[in-house]
């Protein structure tokens, strides 16, 4: 077993990553992050992005519902392969944690532990034994895990967490202090950690880099989450707009003469080139109080708690001349602002089931519901602008299928599955609108599905629409427009359906363009796939003489059809 999968695998256990609790891989260097909702996928990108260059994983797991709605609430896109995730939007803390750089050697802090052994003896100060050390090429990451990952679904799961990382923290603070020396404040739910069995190419490290390797694997002596809370100081928790805090009531200090950690700022401007401008003030705006909602919404974004939010806005108006401004009111009111309260869709819920409700007593579904029941789903689901839910069609086939009619088209959801099965239903909609809605929990998705089902409105069209005449019909029909090449070769180079030994072929992503032009319809690559399989369509490979040589092609061949379902005749 690789030492990825084996650090991977104690930190989340069975099926800990998921669809609602996913594993972010965060890379500095490029603009994408992947949200990974499986062990399998986790391993497989974090070894591919450290190929290229450093690679981190996020030390808490996601929601990806609620990082979306932190983003909108913070106004900036929530699309996930921008985000790294919040502290908000924690859902699974799998124990504490500990990031120790030592010496000087690729490191910018200074009063670091001089040593290894020296940062070694921080880590038996502390007073339980660590499951896993991590070698990070420059440093240590040290893990305590608990005996069983730790879900965060309240507001007293979310405090508790935090109390626990942010207690332990300041516990390894307090003895490194003791000993003179400095280390980084990393204890925040959304901190991103480094991987064993990748590399970390720190510019300081040659060409090839150090690699990060395990030294201590004990996950076996797990530890109980009431036994590490006893060692823990007290500490001041951030308020969070997510789970619920008053936003009138902010605690923070405020000290004229307070700077900002140099060391996050310049990340920060490396992240973000408009802020460095607004930092310098390369940006003319028309008053600092607009510069301060500027950097604090900036830095909230990359997840800057309130404290440190305030002393960087205190510390900006000092440099550029502006009066100090040191009164509690403002400042509680600018964070106000930044964490803003999420939209409110409780009545939608209410009315949702009592819709439900009614239906399953057996009250007529009129059309006045059933148009309640498509906005209200649009509400839950987040549906983007353009594509709130107009309709909701089954057709009546053998089996069914399913369709929801938007203003920007037509997205089919395939069989009842495609609806029950919130993954399927989220990846559709993703694959259509290039939009990952909320994740829901499976009892909440189940209410959901029983109202998309109630909310359907049959169509008979006959035999067309069962899933043989329906798939054959839109073969029928993209054959008919685009016609047929005489030859394999000819097809595959211009990339258009052919003949070959009797019969049609094509090409998958041909099909699902003309779908997409011609019958308003969005189909998942892999979902028109199934159905072109089910109806008989299969596949098939020839090798042919292309311009850079000799090379295989894949593609479907439609038995014994031509454009107008006549027996085909080799061309």
């Amino acid at each position: 077993m690789s030492a990825t999968r084996e650090f991977f695998e104690a930190l989340f256990p069975e099926e800990t990553v998921n669809a609602y609790n996913r594993c972010v891989l965060w890379a500095p260097d490029s603009t994408a992050n992947d949200w990974c909702i499986s062990l399998d996928e986790l391993v497989d990108k974090a070894l591919k992005r450290s190929e290229r260059g450093n690679v981190y994983f996020g030390a808490s797991l996601q929601s990806p519902g609620a990082m979306t709605k932190e983003a909108k609430h913070r106004k900036v896109a929530p699309d996930p392969k921008f985000r790294r995730g919040y502290v908000e939007s924690a859902s699974v803390l799998p124990g504490v944690w500990l990031d120790l750089d030592y010496g000087d050697d690729g490191h910018e802090k200074i009063n670091l532990p001089p040593t290894e052994e020296a940062a070694m003896e921080l880590v038996a100060a502390m007073p339980a034994e660590p499951n896993i050390i991590i070698h990070t090429g420059g440093g240590l990451h040290v893990w305590w895990l608990l005996l069983d990952p730790f879900e965060i679904t309240d507001d007293e799961t979310w405090a508790r967490a935090q109390h626990l990382s942010h207690g332990w923290g300041t516990l390894a603070r307090l003895e490194s202090e003791k000993r003179g020396w400095s280390m980084d404040a990393v204890h925040d739910l959304a901190r991103v950690m480094r991987i064993p069995g990748t590399k970390n190419h720190k510019e300081a490290y040659g060409e090839h880099g150090r690699e990060v390797k395990t030294l201590l694997y004990s996950p076996e002596a797990r530890h109980d989450i009431d036994g590490l809370e006893v060692f823990l100081p007290e500490v001041r928790i951030p308020p969070s707009s997510r789970r619920g805090t008053d936003l009138t009531e902010f605690a923070f200090d405020m000290d004229p003469g307070i700077q900002p950690d140099e060391r996050m700022l310049t990340a920060a401007k490396k992240l973000d080139p408009k802020f460095a401008k607004v930092w310098d003030r390369l940006t003319t705006l028309a008053s600092q109080s607009e510069y301060d909602l500027s950097i604090g919404n900036t830095l909230a974004d990359l997840g800057w708690n309130d404290q440190l939010i305030v002393n960087a806005l205190i510390y900006h108006r000092a440099g550029g001349s502006s009066a100090p401004k040191l009164r509690h009111k403002y400042y509680a009111g600018t964070l106000k602002l930044i964490r803003e309260t999420f939209p409110d869709i409780s009545e939608s819920t209410e009315r949702m089931a009592t819709v439900s409700s009614d239906i399953a007593t057996g009250l007529p579904v009129t059309p006045t519901v059933r148009k309640q029941v498509r906005d209200d789903l649009s509400t839950m689901l987040g549906m983007p602008p353009g594509c709130e839910i107009e309709r909701i069609e089954k057709y009546e086939g053998d089996p069914p299928t399913y369709a929801l009619r938007t203003p920007n088209g037509t997205i089919s959801l395939g069989q009842v599955s495609g609806i029950t099965r919130g993954h399927l239903f989220r990846d559709t909609v993703a694959a259509a609108t290039n939009h990952l809605i909320d994740s829901k929990k499976a009892a909440v998705w189940a209410g959901l599905a029983q109202a998309i089902l109630h909310a359907a409105e049959p169509v008979d069209l006959g035999e067309e629409v069962t899933m043989d005449g329906e798939v054959l019909g839109w073969l029928d029909g993209y054959l008919g427009d685009e016609g047929l090449a005489k030859d394999v070769t000819e097809g595959c180079e211009a990339r258009m359906p052919f003949w070959r030994r009797g019969e049609a072929c094509f090409f998958l992503e041909g099909l699902r363009a003309w779908l997409r032009t011609s019958r308003d319809l969005r189909m998942e690559s892999r979902s028109l796939a199934r159905r072109l399989r089910s109806s008989g369509v299969r596949r098939g490979k020839a090798t042919i003489d292309a311009p850079s040589g000799r090379t295989s092609r894949g593609f479907w061949v439609v038995p014994g059809r031509t454009q107008a379902g006549q027996p085909a005749k080799e061309g």
